[in-house]
């Protein structure tokens, strides 16, 4: 389901539960987004709006690629995009 939550960025991958822990408890974020940081670093200083809609495929955590869900991930930020769109986008 969509959802809007904060993002925060960090300078590495969160590769352990306690690292995860230590970023959210400090941030207040629930999702990490190295990439689309510095887009919206440039949007802000250049007073554009801007989003990110992003499909979440792992929880922050002990890496394990196995429990990772991709198609699922790409599938939810496909929909979340096209009902924006249909909502008359910005």
């Amino acid at each position: 389901a969509a959802r809007r939550v904060p993002f925060v960025t960090c300078s590495t991958c969160t590769g352990t539960d306690e690292q995860a822990l230590a970023i959210a408890a400090r941030t207040g974020g629930a999702v990490e987004s190295m990439e689309g940081a510095a887009i919206v670093q440039v949007a802000r200083l250049s007073h554009i709006p801007v989003g990110e809609i992003r499909g979440i495929s792992n929880i922050a955590r002990r890496r394990d690629r196995a429990s990772w869900r991709i198609e699922e991930a790409a599938a939810a930020a496909r929909r979340a995009l096209v009902e924006w769109i249909k909502a008359g986008g910005c």
